[in-house]
């Protein structure tokens, strides 16, 4: 797993790559501010940052791994009981964004894409 001191890499994470730095946070809008004002380098999913991928503000690395690729999001819940209707919509909107090629990989705004608006007017 990815953390302070290593970056996981390789299609089942058998990849460890050693990190430093001056920086370190578990809040990837802070780390993704530090990035664009050149902090160093960020490891983050792509809804965080393609946005500004495609804007110019950041650029992807070519890796010669390629990133870990997570079994997926699950909802959990008793078989013999029905989810409660807010539960069932969260389920549904969350189904609906994490697609195998979510609405930010396909060109997207991902602000907009995940919360209906655009980062600025948040």
């Amino acid at each position: 797993m990815t953390g302070v001191d290593r970056w996981v890499f390789g299609a089942r994470g058998d990849v460890a790559v050693a990190v430093a730095g001056n920086l370190r946070s578990n809040n990837g809008d802070a780390l993704r501010t530090a990035a664009i004002a050149g902090q160093g380098l960020l490891y983050e999913p792509t809804f965080m940052v393609a946005d500004d991928l495609r804007a110019g503000t950041l650029v992807a690395l070519t890796l010669d791994q390629p990133t870990v690729e997570f079994g997926g999001i699950f909802a959990v819940y008793l078989p013999n009981r029905h989810p409660p209707a807010k539960v069932r919509a969260f389920i549904d909107f969350i189904a609906s964004r994490c697609v195998p090629e979510p609405p930010w990989d396909r060109g997207e705004n991902a602000t907009r894409a995940l919360h209906g608006t655009d980062r600025a007017e948040s």
